[in-house]
């Protein structure tokens, strides 16, 4: 019997094969090169600097995935057509993988990749019903929906486009290189060099954001603030740690790892964030015990040495009373998770994204009339937001993930790349979740930064966990 074919579908299959994507996608990008020009705004002609790297991104995604590093790292603040820059290129390479998947009609996901891209989803639409059931503007929870899913596709990207042991460790390690790039300026800014500050007033701050005077009262680095520097700070440290005690790398990365983890380290020491250095150091800690050697006990007892050192050479910059508890913030945390459970037995579905219920409006102040507004703990604050149903679906996000990790490690004991990237990164997401319980900041709160790392362990689960099955039927 012959097989009956559908005109219409060969057209979109040619249409959409990789060479055709390309062509379709220069022709775009001279369009917009046409609008841009015409209007003559110079902010909108900024990206007429990426222009001629979107066709190089085509053909080599991994190249796109690299050059959005820096633009989430250091410009998350800066909106072109009220979307931030490293938005277009995440953008367009999950509309590259959408062709490849139209074509091909398969991805390869693990039984956890599935679970935790799908726990993710559904907290997308868990989010859209419970805002819109609190009476939240629907321009509002859309356009923060919009923004969770552009997160997603960072990991979902980052899953999809690195195809190698070789393309894995370039990512990785650009990764780590931009990091510290950022950790140096924060270094320096601790120092007190002022250019370094003015660099990061220049690339790092929207001024109502972050005042000149509340910015220098904490280092930022390049991020935002310090508070999202100190995550990413308290997710690297460890990945770098777990590749550097593991893998055995030739001299010239093995200085690179050893250069850009002191750096990592003492920027994180220099943020003054108390969970943020616990985290890291605890995360580090446990990537040293999870089998102990003489080389890992070694690297511990220098690096808690030093951090002892430098923490009493330099006591009133470090805040010391801080780490004691001592501060008048404490009491009001207490307070705060006091008003938070109140809160949620009178919504245990949830309240939705009400910020004015919970943040000071009108000030960069935690405190209203005395109490602090906000828990500033990432799961209590899902828990107020969207209910039992969304603290459930992050603790299930962080128990596939992290149980995922741990099979791959112990499955793949002869492939010392693997071994050492899958053990920092439970390092990392047991600094970051430790991290999380002190702060708003997470995965399910708005993290890009946290989404490549999220990436590369669906990376691992889909490649090498035994039995990886397909989504998408051949």
């Amino acid at each position: 019997m012959e097989r009956f074919y559908n005109p219409l579908n060969i057209l979109i299959k040619n249409i959409f094969r990789i060479k055709y994507v390309s062509i379709t996608s220069t022709i775009l990008i001279l369009v917009l090169i046409a609008i841009f020009i015409g209007q003559g705004n110079v902010k909108y002609a900024m990206l007429l600097i990426f222009l001629p790297f979107l066709l190089l991104i085509l053909i080599k995604p991994l190249f796109g995935l690299i050059i959005s590093m820096p633009l989430i790292l250091y410009l998350p603040y800066i909106d072109i057509f009220l979307v931030s820059p490293w938005n277009y290129i995440i953008f367009l390479l999950s509309f590259e993988a959408l062709m490849i998947l139209l074509v091909k009609h398969k991805i390869r996901l693990n039984r956890f990749s599935k679970k935790i891209l799908f726990i993710f989803i559904l907290y997308i639409f868990l989010t859209i019903i419970i805002n819109w059931i609190n009476g939240i503007p629907v321009k509002k929870f859309f356009l923060d929906a919009v923004i969770l899913f552009s997160t997603l596709l960072v990991g979902f990207c980052t899953m999809f486009f690195i195809k190698n042991e070789k393309e894995l460790k370039i990512f990785v390690y650009s990764l780590i290189g931009f990091m510290s790039i950022s950790a140096f300026i924060g270094i320096m800014q601790f120092i007190g060099i002022d250019f370094f500050w003015k660099l990061r007033e220049f690339f790092g701050t929207a001024p109502a954001i972050a005042p000149n005077i509340l910015a220098r009262t904490r280092i930022p680095g390049l991020a935002l603030y310090s508070i999202p520097f100190g995550y990413q700070l308290t997710s690297i440290v460890p990945l770098i740690f777990g590749i550097l005690t593991i893998k055995k790398e030739r001299n010239l990365n093995k200085y690179y790892l050893l250069i850009t983890f002191i750096i990592c380290l003492l920027a994180l020491m220099a943020t003054k964030g108390r969970s943020a250095i616990i985290a890291g150091i605890m995360g580090i800690i446990m990537i040293a015990f999870h089998d102990v050697t003489k080389k890992k006990l070694l690297s511990l007892i220098i690096l808690l040495a030093i951090f002892a050192l430098i923490i009493n050479i330099f006591p009133r910059r470090f805040e010391i009373h801080r780490f004691a508890f001592k501060e008048y913030t404490t009491p009001l945390r207490i307070s705060a998770f006091i008003i938070s459970g109140k809160a949620f037995l009178n919504n245990p579905v949830g309240t939705g994204r009400n910020l004015d219920k919970y943040y000071a409006t009108g000030s960069s102040s935690y405190f209203i009339t005395g109490q602090m507004i906000s828990p500033h703990n990432h799961f209590i604050n899902i828990l107020l937001y969207y209910g039992i149903f969304g603290f459930l679906l992050l603790i299930l996000f962080y128990w596939y993930i992290l149980k995922g990790l741990i099979k791959i490690f112990k499955n793949n004991k002869s492939n010392l790349l693997i071994t050492a990237i899958a053990v920092g990164l439970i390092g990392s997401f047991f600094s970051y979740i430790i991290n999380s319980l002190f702060h708003n900041m997470g995965p399910f709160l708005i993290d890009p930064f946290n989404w490549y790392l999220i990436g590369i362990a669906l990376f691992l689960l889909n490649n090498y966990r035994r039995y990886p099955k397909t989504f998408f039927k051949e």
